[in-house]
């Protein structure tokens, strides 16, 4: 099974970064226009995925696969 961000779903990816470049979920939640608890779903989505277990692994993984600065979140302006 794959581990890379191909993992993840578009919506995850988004995610991803903005959690990344740290984003609170209540902000992921205001600038994708989700609501919170569906940002808090997505999180722990991708940490499942991934096999990940803290916040700060979402960042290494971001970065170490090239996942910020993509433009898929950055775009989003609240």
């Amino acid at each position: 099974m794959s581990t890379g961000p191909e993992t993840l779903s578009t919506r995850e990816r988004e995610v991803l970064e903005l959690l990344a470049l740290g984003h609170t979920n209540r902000e992921v939640g205001r600038l994708l226009h989700i609501s919170v608890r569906t940002a808090e779903f997505h999180r722990a989505s991708i940490q499942r995925k991934l096999g990940l277990t803290a916040r700060a692994e979402l960042v290494q993984f971001a970065l170490a696969h090239d996942v910020l600065g993509n433009g898929m979140a950055t775009n989003h302006h609240g």
